[in-house]
């Protein structure tokens, strides 16, 4: 089953903060939809919610139109007005609308699942109002990554922190191969950084094949963020830099040491500074231009 269409961050974060708080349950406004042609068995699918005081929940994605129970894409081509449904495990969307000039538009009612809500609540996650039921839905959440975070050790999530493991794609599988990989257990918010940065069991095992085994969450982050990849590791050993530390590597990659920087400042095939010398040098404001003029 696909999910529905992913958030822009802001949002994410507005649910997120949003659910940490208790607030009186409140009706949805009507959610309006646009769906475009993609393919013959694809549609585009937005929605755009207005929940007031500068917050919005408005999604995109592209999505089988076989989920959209009661819509055909020969809508597109004959127009005239559309019915369909979307079941998701925290509820359902019912829409109507009209097909016209190669798209459609109109209005959904949304239909938190009561059953789902009082789950949350029995297992000691919160109990969910409308808009937080909205969200739920719209990032597709089961409620059986519960019992995979339960199995392995990791911490009881709050609304916003379930909002958060749908919306990017936390499921079972997703954590049980984590597991698999050594990473398991703690807060709610590092798995989430885990998915979020893509941080995934074949990531970790191409750094593990050179050597770098057993990091922690922090330096698989660093690596991610600052483009620290196996090729890299292999292009700076080829130009005398082998064994570098983890730390160091990420270093080198902030201040943007390359394979043929080094190889620049490298006499006789041996390193002619270490590694800490090459940050210096580049602090210094020292280009590799300066030491092939100075030979």
């Amino acid at each position: 089953m696909s999910r529905l269409p992913r958030p822009g961050l802001p949002w994410i974060v507005a649910a997120i903060l949003a659910a940490s708080c208790a607030s009186p349950a409140a009706a949805l406004p009507d959610i309006a939809f646009t769906l475009t042609n993609r393919a013959p068995d694809k549609v585009q699918l937005r929605f755009d919610a207005d929940f007031g005081k500068d917050r919005n929940g408005n999604w995109s994605r592209d999505v089988p139109s076989a989920d959209l129970d009661g819509f055909s894409t020969s809508a597109f081509e004959r127009g005239g007005p559309v019915h369909f449904t979307i079941a998701r495990p925290a509820g359902q969307f019912v829409c109507d609308g009209l097909a016209h000039d190669g798209h459609a538009d109109g209005r959904c009612k949304f239909t938190a699942d009561e059953g789902f809500r009082r789950t949350l609540t029995a297992r000691g996650v919160g109990t969910p109002d409308e808009e937080q039921s909205y969200a739920l839905a719209m990032s597709g959440v089961h409620l059986e990554v519960l019992d995979a975070l339960q199995r392995d050790g990791w911490d009881r999530p709050n609304v916003g922190e379930m909002i958060a493991l749908g919306i990017f794609d936390a499921t079972p599988e997703a954590i049980r191969d984590l597991a698999r990989a050594g990473y398991k257990g703690g807060k709610i918010g590092t798995l989430i950084a885990l998915r979020v940065h893509h941080i995934s069991p074949e990531f970790i095992d191409s750094f593990a094949r050179l050597g770098y085994r057993n990091l922690s969450t922090d330096t698989l982050f660093a690596f991610r963020i600052h483009k620290v990849t196996p090729e890299y590791i292999e292009a700076m050993a080829a130009a005398g830099y082998r064994d570098l530390k983890p730390q160091m590597l990420i270093q080198l990659r902030i201040f943007n040491i390359t394979p043929e920087y080094a190889r620049a400042v490298t006499a006789d095939s041996k390193p002619g500074f270490s590694a800490d010398q090459l940050v210096k040098l580049k602090l210094a404001g020292i280009g590799a231009s300066d030491f092939r003029r100075a030979r």
